[in-house]
């Protein structure tokens, strides 16, 4: 089990060094940020989660439903943090 865990965690790894360069690139691209922010808690990097996770809700949506439905993740992605 030791050894699987091992290999998700080199995944997510990899996963990061992949979401980085776009989320630097499109700083504002609340898909980015939320998918950065699941890979950082996953690796149970709490803070960087949660800065991630702050700024997708920071972003400019045009779209109602869809600003709705990212404040949603948003807010569950945070509450599954807990507070730290």
């Amino acid at each position: 089990m030791a050894i699987n865990l091992h290999n998700y965690d080199q995944q997510y790894e990899r996963a990061l060094e992949v979401i980085g360069p776009l989320v630097e690139k499109y700083p504002s691209n609340a898909l980015f940020q939320l998918a950065q922010g699941d890979l950082f808690a996953k690796l149970g990097r709490k803070k960087q989660a949660r800065d991630c996770y702050q700024a997708a809700g920071s972003a400019t949506l045009n779209d109602p439903e869809c600003r709705q439905h990212v404040q949603k993740l948003v807010e569950s992605s945070l509450a599954a943090l807990g507070d730290d």
